[in-house]
């Protein structure tokens, strides 16, 4: 099956802007302004937002309690203690 593809083109009036393209498949796009929102903060937050609907499409009946934003790899990490 062939897949689509998109990207956004213009802007808009805020630093932060996210697409998601459904499909088989969903894309997820985020546009920056990097002079508000530095390219690793956008990656983390889509990372973040795809981590989110991976848990609930894997287990539709959790609750929001039980959905974790956080990749594998940063649940590992966890918080540091001083």
């Amino acid at each position: 099956m062939a897949s689509r593809g998109f990207h956004l083109y213009g802007g808009t009036n805020f630093p932060l802007t996210g697409l998601i393209f459904g499909g088989e498949e969903l894309s997820l796009e985020i546009e920056n302004e990097r002079s508000r929102i530095d390219d690793a903060t956008a990656i983390r937050l889509i990372d973040h937002l795809a981590t989110i609907l991976e848990s609930m499409a894997t287990n539709p009946d959790a609750t929001v309690a039980e959905i974790s934003m956080l990749p594998a790899g940063e649940r590992i990490r966890g918080p540091r203690m001083e």
